[in-house]
């Protein structure tokens, strides 16, 4: 009987883990600019890949960024991003995003430079803090603003299917 109330409070907790979105950031180096260098990534469960690029842009444009040409496939960046939590210098932003359709959720890793070297716990290890806020918290305003752009979406499709007849 232990046995059995053990195994279902081990199951019962592997499904509630197993159910809740990763709010976690990875630090690793990937490949950007001819090299390996220090990045940061999370797990966006439920946006696709352009309304996140979109909206990241659009808070790297806000915070004084100009978007630069990257020679990388996929990676945007943007120059004179002010963030001051991570750097009281203006930031180079590098980021790329990669869907994974399995689950349904965008992969969001970003690069951060200063001056001539990337961000990392190595060289700065007080700007882990700041920078895993910065992306927790963004993952947390995709995820509230899905149910908006879901009844946008869905708007859209009915005003396709039944437009309004002119009488």
């Amino acid at each position: 009987m232990k046995k059995i109330i053990f195994l279902q409070a081990l199951l019962f907790s592997a499904l509630t883990n197993w159910a809740q979105p990763g709010y976690q950031v990875v630090e690793t180096p990937k490949w950007l600019i001819s090299n390996y260098q220090n990045s940061y990534t999370i797990n966006l469960i439920g946006s696709d890949a352009q309304t996140i690029e979109s909206v990241w842009a659009a808070q790297c444009k806000k915070a004084g960024g100009k978007e630069i040409q990257v020679a990388e496939n996929g990676v945007k960046g943007f120059q004179n991003v002010f963030i001051r939590a991570i750097s009281p210098e203006p930031l180079q932003v590098y980021f790329r995003t990669y869907e994974d359709t399995e689950q349904v959720s965008t992969y969001l890793t970003v690069w951060f430079k200063v001056a001539d070297k990337f961000i990392s716990t190595h060289r700065m290890p007080e700007s882990f803090q700041p920078i895993s806020r910065l992306l927790l918290r963004f993952s947390l305003d995709m995820e509230e603003g899905l149910p908006m752009d879901i009844f946008k979406s869905d708007l859209k499709r009915v005003k396709e299917e039944y437009p309004a007849s002119k009488n």
